[in-house]
């Protein structure tokens, strides 16, 4: 049987590689014109990969006192395409999940979580975190919390259901194993503005932030073959009663 002309779905589980490829570029581009200064030393020059935080790009002023106006632009930019994109994917996700109703049912509310915490980022894309730390600080922590629970709820379906390969359920875990350890580094050493405690929490949120980059690419893999091979099968999810 000929596969079905590529539909929108296909087209957003695809986007969602392309939007963490152009956030990486352009938040690399935004360290680049990243005047200077971290957390335990306004002195230093350039953005120091292994202590600044990705969030000092949002400064208006960065932390050496100078202002951050191109990196600000860039990080606005890359985070509002990228997050906007997460959105298109977990909208097209529980059509994937038709055959088994509890799977769908799971889906269906992971995916509910899964944009509320794109939107959040989206919102927190505009609050300088040298102006409205607090608030910058809660819009993220909603993002932590419904992006995990929409993972866990997805890992669940993946697993009553049987077209989806188990082996994404398990990318997944190993990615919310690693995401665990980043509260453990916030709570054993809570002060940035020590050297030691400054550089573990920014290594632990570069690890955690290129984790959940490679972890959706690898389920939108995951989630692009299984469209496709429903598709071969002329069992498209959109044909099905769910």
């Amino acid at each position: 049987m000929k596969t079905k002309p590529r539909n929108w779905r296909q087209w957003a589980f695809v986007l969602i590689v392309v939007g963490y490829v152009q956030y990486i570029v352009l938040i690399a581009v935004a360290m680049h014109y990243y005047p200077g200064g971290t957390l335990s030393n306004h002195d230093t020059v350039g953005y120091l990969f292994w202590n600044n935080y990705t969030s000092d790009l949002s400064r208006r002023v960065s932390l050496s006192g100078d202002p951050n106006t191109i990196s600000r632009s860039l990080y606005e930019v890359s985070q509002c395409i990228l997050y906007l994109i997460l959105c298109l994917f977990f909208i097209a996700l529980p059509r994937l999940f038709s055959k088994a109703k509890s799977a769908r049912l799971l889906a269906n509310i992971g995916s509910v979580f899964g944009v509320i915490g794109a939107i959040s980022m989206v919102i927190e894309t505009f609050i300088p975190w040298d102006l409205h730390k607090l608030a910058m600080e809660t819009f993220d922590e909603t993002f932590n919390i419904a992006f995990t629970a929409a993972l866990l709820l997805y890992i669940v379906a993946i697993f009553r259901d049987k077209l989806f390969p188990k082996v994404y359920a398990y990318v997944i875990l190993a990615y919310l194993f690693i995401g665990a350890c980043l509260p453990v580094i916030y709570f054993a050493f809570p002060h940035p503005e020590k050297a030691l405690d400054n550089r573990l929490q920014s290594i632990a949120v570069v690890i955690v932030s290129y984790g959940a980059a490679v972890c959706v690419s690898i389920f939108a893999y995951g989630a692009w073959r299984v469209d496709k091979r429903r598709r071969e099968l002329g069992t498209d999810s959109t044909l099905g009663k769910g």
